[in-house]
């Protein structure tokens, strides 16, 4: 045959478990491990080897077997609490019927290299003489019946041995009286703080009225510490002791000593005021209320006082044991209508706001006004007058000389109005100053008393004793103004106890002009700028007269002053009239302050004389005379300026 044969022969060995393929051998193997799943239970498995040629050919007969199998053990731990109360520890795991000893160990922090073991064939052990704060890893070994090794899972747990601490338990604007811890109402806030040693938790707070748990609250996330204030309904009958108390408990199952805090509650105002009177006081402002006691409800925090409340607003509060109050107004009160109330109030400030309410009538003070006086009144009289607001039984006026606050003379007053009343008092003192008031008693029979007004008597008019212009230009026994405006001196007196306030100048037929000193003075010596009325074009001849007027309206005498006026100006002219032959000399003036010299010279351009200025003035004068001191001709001269040329014609004429 042509067919190669090479190949027939065994080529290997497949291997069945419960009829399926699950490996395939070489010729030369004898052995095979069959890796089982883990977590299959225990079980019989049927194999079967079926040896195969290099032709595919396959021996499906013979080669079986039945295998029990005996599943892998294992041993879970129960959990563990993240933290573990006391010293002691007793860790569980759950037990299996393929292992008899267990090898259970133990470490602290992680430190798994130095772990302690322990052998047992139970399902759990008690660890004791545990470190408080530590953290303990726990797991378990062994071996099964058939000497496989067993691992457990790990479980951890920190030992905790503290018990927490309540730092702080307290009842929120709590009111201590009479010994006690108040409230006034049942809805209250609890201040709360607790700590628990590191590195335990804080898990969940219990509160407690009279022994009883009435709420607990979880911590969320429970944590070392624990701060909160905390609303609270009280349940507790009124005016009746209760205990609150606070206990915290952690993470490990450690609860806290209870803190206990003592509180009476009091949500209820004293009785009402039943009767309340009130008048007004007598020989006094005011209104006196007076009303009966009343008390608190028994066990209560005890009434405390009574609150006085006009026209809505409070205005005094006074102790349990008063029972009547005055309430004083001042002077300026109005009559009207005031409403009040008495509201008791106890020692957690429960007021009483029902009840104790009456309406009273106020009769205002009566007012006298004095009118205020000038500060000078003239003559030796003072006419006084005032009004009167209200109604008076009696009154008197009183006059105070010098004003050293002790009456001197008074008035009886038989009539009393609202209108203005006046009284004159005469034969009073030139130069003294006096003060007046009023005092009267009204239907309340209280004292009323006027402001005190007062004046100086000034009968002594003032007198001045110069009146002048310092700036004129005396010529020829005349004194000249070339301004309009003038600065006139001014020297008055007045008594010593009276006063300059005005003066008043009156040029010719023109209206008066009335002046008030910046400062009132006995004495004044003044510059008084003035503007001369008078218009005319050349010289005019002005009289000025001026009196000064004192505090109580005394005029002087007038003081007189006659100037005359050449108020328009060219650049250079000449006064008096050069052409008047009573004239002898001629003063010449130029506007320009700098020029210093003046030529005359006659109509054929020949130099007549040279003049200077005279010191501290823009003056020239001319006697007529030439540089040679001899009388000029009569004629015309021109006379020009040095620097400004500006020139003036004058004529000369001898006398006869």
């Amino acid at each position: 045959s042509s067919r190669d044969f090479s190949g027939i022969g065994l080529a290997g060995y497949r291997v069945l478990r419960d009829g399926a393929l699950i490996a395939s051998l070489t010729a030369t193997d004898a052995t095979f491990d069959d890796p089982v799943p883990a977590g299959t239970p225990d079980r019989i498995f049927l194999y079967q080897i079926q040896p195969f040629d290099s032709l595919g050919n396959v021996q499906t007969s013979g080669g079986g077997a039945s295998c029990p199998f005996v599943s892998v053990p294992q041993i879970v731990m129960l959990p563990e609490p993240e933290f573990t109360a006391g010293d002691s520890n007793r860790v569980r795991w759950h037990d299996s019927d393929k292992i008899d000893v267990y090898t259970v160990f133990i470490a602290d922090n992680g430190d798994f290299a130095n772990a302690q073991s322990s052998d047992i064939a139970d399902t759990s052990l008690t660890f004791t003489n545990l470190a408080d704060g530590v953290s303990y890893s726990y797991w378990v070994e062994a071996f099964d019946q058939q000497q496989r090794p067993v691992l457990s899972d790990t479980v951890r747990s920190i030992q905790d041995g503290s018990v927490p601490v309540i730092n702080v338990f307290d009842v929120k604007s709590k009111i201590s009286a009479g010994g006690r811890n108040w409230v006034n109402a049942r809805d209250i806030e609890l201040e709360f703080h607790a700590l628990d040693s590191s590195p335990g938790k804080l898990l969940r707070l219990h509160l407690f009225e009279n022994e009883r748990l009435v709420r607990s609250l979880d911590i969320e996330p429970p944590r070392p510490s624990f701060s909160a204030v905390i609303p609270y309904t009280l349940a507790a009958s009124a005016c009746q002791q209760v205990k609150i108390a606070a206990g915290v408990l952690d993470a490990a199952g450690n609860l806290s000593d209870s803190f206990v805090i003592d509180l009476w509650l009091d949500d209820a105002p004293p009785d009402s005021v039943t009767e309340l009177i009130c008048s007004q006081m007598a020989r006094g402002n005011g209104i006196e209320l007076r009303w009966q006691a009343v008390a608190d409800a028994p066990g209560c925090s005890g009434l405390a006082g009574y609150r006085i409340v006009r026209d809505g607003s409070a205005i005094a509060e006074v102790p349990s044991n008063v029972l009547q109050y005055q309430d004083i107004f001042s002077e300026e009160t109005p009559s009207g209508q005031f409403s009040y109330q008495i509201q008791p109030f106890d020692f957690v400030a429960n007021v009483q706001i029902r009840g104790g309410n009456s309406v009273c009538e106020y009769v205002g003070v009566s007012r006298i006004t004095m009118q205020a006086l000038p500060e000078f009144t003239p003559d030796l009289s003072n006419r006084i007058c005032w009004t009167i607001t209200g109604s008076l039984v009696s009154m008197q006026v009183f006059l105070d000389l010098d004003c050293d606050a002790v009456a001197d003379d008074s008035v009886l007053v038989s009539a009393f109005t609202g209108q203005e009343m006046c009284q004159i008092f005469a034969g009073l003192e030139d130069g003294v100053e006096y003060c007046f008031w009023a005092a009267g008693r009204d239907g309340q029979d209280r004292n009323v008393t006027s402001n005190v007004v007062s004046s100086t008597q000034d009968n002594s008019a003032p007198a001045i004793a110069s009146f002048a212009y310092p700036d004129g230009e005396p010529l020829n026994g005349e004194l000249w103004a070339f301004s309009r405006r003038v600065d006139l001196h001014l020297t008055a007196t007045d008594a010593s106890n009276g006063e300059i306030w005005m003066y008043t100048i009156r040029e010719d037929a023109f209206l008066p002009q009335e002046h008030a000193f910046s400062d009132s003075l006995s004495q004044v010596s003044e510059i008084l700028p003035y503007e001369i009325q008078s218009a005319t074009s050349g010289a005019a001849r002005v009289t000025l007269s001026i009196t000064v007027t004192d505090g109580a309206g005394n005029e002087s005498e007038p003081a007189r002053l006659t100037l005359f006026v050449q108020a328009e100006l060219p650049k250079m002219f000449a006064f008096p009239n050069p052409f008047n032959p009573m004239e002898n000399a001629v003063t010449i003036r130029l506007h320009d302050a700098d020029e210093t010299e003046v030529g005359i010279y006659d109509f054929f351009g020949n130099l007549v004389r040279k003049l200077d200025a005279k010191v501290n003035t823009r003056d020239f004068v001319w006697d007529g005379r030439n540089g040679m001191g001899e009388y000029v001709a009569n004629g015309g001269y021109i006379c020009i300026g040095r620097k400004t040329h500006a020139r003036f014609k004058i004529g000369v004429t001898k006398k006869r």
